[in-house]
């Protein structure tokens, strides 16, 4: 087993730039930051105690199927992925972890290998799922040495682009007929669980879950890391990162592509600034004006400046509305995301943990 000293954890709200984090870390010989497993908010919550515990039989069977849908798959594209190939790790492999927790540090390290990356001259393992701000706690009662990016976007940026997402990963046009049909089915997720309340609210969780989480890690094991100056100074802040993680940068760090995003794919784009206003041209005045009034608080504290010209009174109580009517919908498409629906529920709300 190699000796990977630091754990690190990339999270934020949505459509805030983790996955261009984890291309931009992923480039360094010595890291490797794993695709997303949700698995804090999804599987361990079932799991329970035993994460840290060797389970029964029929938990590990479900931890085990759960890491193999990953390894020939995505999450979330129910259909698609198949439980096959060599077996999860067995726990008693790992010295530094046990139970459920040690297979989650294996699948990590597997994800290593199957990037062509020297495991044992890793210096960075770890994993990338935005919705993990809301399991710090947790996460750090795991792995005591775990460090936390939190990328912070500006709400009308991070909502335009929720609202406008569609994949990007995979052409379906040159796509199986069930990998077609679980892309169609995550766009349909994505549309149920879409309204601007509820995406302002989310964000607005996603900030106070970092920002409490940092006053009690402390900013050096968590960093939060503005997307927009990413973009403005990308060869400072990279090397901020990397003083913050213990390593030394790498040339070729800023030469990574445009994946996944609301605007368009380019492998070949590299960081593109023009990306932290793109925004601004996808969303009225009275979008701006409704999220600008939920997420006031948070967005000065993040020096995210007004936009919206006009005032819109109306706009914002027919909003509250439709944020209330589309709230269940929302939880039922999204419920089998959801570990625990009251752990997910009390985790947004800061409850708990």
């Amino acid at each position: 087993m190699p000796e990977c000293l630091t754990p690190v954890f990339i999270i934020g709200s949505a459509r805030s730039g983790t996955e261009l984090m984890v291309q931009i870390l992923n480039r360094h010989p010595h890291v490797m930051i794993a695709a997303e497993t949700h698995y804090f908010d999804d599987l361990r919550p079932r799991i329970g105690a035993a994460a840290q515990q060797m389970p029964d039989a029929g938990r590990r069977a479900m931890a085990e199927a759960y890491f193999s849908r990953l390894r020939n798959g995505a999450y979330g594209l129910h259909g698609t992925e198949h439980v096959q190939g060599s077996p999860a790790p067995v726990a008693e492999e790992d010295p530094d972890h046990t139970g459920i927790d040690a297979l989650f540090h294996q699948h990590c390290l597997g994800q290593a290998r199957q990037h062509g990356k020297d495991v044992k001259n890793l210096r960075i393992w770890g994993e990338k799922t935005p919705r993990h701000v809301f399991c710090l706690p947790e996460i750090d009662l795991a792995f005591p040495k775990a460090r936390f990016i939190f990328m912070q976007r500006d709400p009308r940026a991070v909502i335009a682009s929720y609202r406008d997402w569609q994949n990007h990963f995979i052409d379906p046009a040159n796509a199986r007929p069930s990998l077609r049909s679980a892309l169609a089915a995550e766009e349909i997720r994505v549309q149920r669980s879409f309204s601007i309340g509820i995406a302002s609210l989310m964000w607005r969780a996603a900030q106070r879950a970092a920002f409490c989480g940092q006053k009690r890690l402390g900013p050096e094991r968590l960093r939060i890391q503005k997307f927009e100056d990413l973009l403005a100074e990308p060869q400072q802040q990279i090397a901020q990162v990397c003083d913050f993680l213990g390593i030394a940068p790498c040339a070729d760090m800023q030469a990574v592509g445009r994946i996944n995003s609301s605007y368009g794919h380019d492998r070949l784009a590299g960081i593109d600034a023009s990306t932290a206003t793109a925004w601004q041209r996808r969303i009225s005045d009275h979008e701006s004006w409704i999220i600008e009034r939920l997420c006031s608080r948070p967005m000065t504290a993040g020096g995210y400046l007004p936009f919206a010209k006009r005032v819109h009174p109306i706009a914002l109580a027919a909003e509250i509305a439709r944020t209330g009517a589309r709230i269940p919908l929302a939880f039922v498409a999204n419920r089998h995301r959801m570990g625990s629906p009251l752990v997910w529920a009390l985790r947004r709300m800061g409850i708990g943990g």
